[in-house]
């Protein structure tokens, strides 16, 4: 009877392990947290023994990627050493612990009271997030007069905080200059300082920025003679994208606006020697030309436009100092 009861139990047993029994799915998860922008393979993440497990493949990425932090499930199609197949899943971590670097490009600035300031221009950051926000410690008042010490840092979404960077910001009252930013006498470094479009040509005797003004695109030039004194400068817009007639418009414009300034002005030109042309085809053919000037205490302006031989439109701008001169005569290449 037990030897019955035996033969029983061992044809169950056979029948569960043959029939029924799956086999063993034992698998583990090796590593389960990974750093930012770190590269990495799901499959290499896991544990088993390969007697017992003969392929695994990656039914479900769950959208993993080191690129951007978060929790990732993934599932895998684990086959065993019977051919039986389950889908197993595990949850993976995206973390970012790296402090974000920065740098920046000048460590004293000096800005005009009252405007517009902002600190990222002068900061390059690197981070793996891409989402780092530029902060400072310290007081700074961009609208207040004063010597301001600062320090720049950047800050991620993790919260990871970079190394921090000294800076110091002098805020001065440039509301009364001559000419935009600028006072005539003033250097090359002090115009460099506040003077914000964009600068094109940097010598000795001139600096060049691209500019707008009397809503058309110019060339804005500041002229230096050899002691580094501030002696005049020019909007010249003669190479701005306007037919004939808008430059004569725009003319009548600049002079409305200077007239409004500093009243009618001292010298006034016009010169038309066509009759049968309209005065934009005048100004082309070179039959047409404007010239007015102010005479003030401290500087004149004076406006002119006009075409050359080659049919090229000069339309300027020009204050001059009545105190700080050329050393010669300005500059012909602009």
């Amino acid at each position: 009877m037990i030897a019955g009861l035996v033969i029983i139990i061992l044809g169950v047993s056979l029948f569960y392990y043959f029939k029924v029994y799956e086999g063993d799915f034992m698998i583990e998860q090796a590593q389960e947290t990974f750093e930012l922008g770190r590269n990495q393979e799901l499959l290499k993440t896991l544990k088993y023994d390969s007697k017992s497990i003969k392929d695994i493949t990656i039914a479900d990425d769950g959208g993993f990627t080191t690129d951007k932090t978060g929790d990732y499930t993934a599932v895998f199609d684990v086959m065993n050493s019977r051919r039986n197949h389950r889908d197993i899943s595990f949850t993976y971590h995206v973390i970012d612990t790296t402090a974000p670097e920065i740098e920046i490009s000048q460590n004293e600035l000096f800005i005009a009271r009252g405007s517009l300031f902002n600190l990222e221009q002068y900061v390059t950051v690197e981070d793996l997030s891409g989402t780092c926000t530029i902060e400072y410690s310290g007081d700074f008042d961009p609208d207040k007069d004063g010597v301001y010490n600062i320090s720049v840092y950047a800050s991620d979404a993790s919260g990871n905080l970079s190394e921090k960077k000294n800076m110091t910001i002098t805020v001065e009252d440039r509301s009364n200059c001559d000419i935009r930013m600028a006072n005539f006498g003033e250097s090359r470094e002090i115009v460099k300082r506040y003077e914000t479009s964009k600068l094109v040509i940097d010598q000795e005797d001139m600096l060049v920025y691209h500019t707008r003004f009397n809503d058309v695109e110019a060339d804005l030039v500041f002229w230096f003679n050899s002691q580094e004194q501030l002696y005049a400068v020019g909007y010249l817009m003669g190479e701005a994208s306007l037919n004939e007639d808008m430059f004569i418009s725009k003319y009548d414009s600049l002079t409305a606006l200077l007239e409004e300034k500093y009243g009618a002005p001292d010298n006034h030109k016009k010169i038309n020697n066509s009759t049968l042309l309209n005065e934009g085809s005048a100004l082309w053919l070179g039959y047409y030309a404007r010239q007015d000037e102010w005479n003030l205490e401290h500087m004149s302006i004076r406006t002119f436009l006009m075409s050359t031989e080659a049919n090229k439109v000069l339309f300027d701008c020009i204050y001059s100092s009545n105190i700080f001169h050329a050393d010669e005569k300005m500059s012909t290449d602009y």
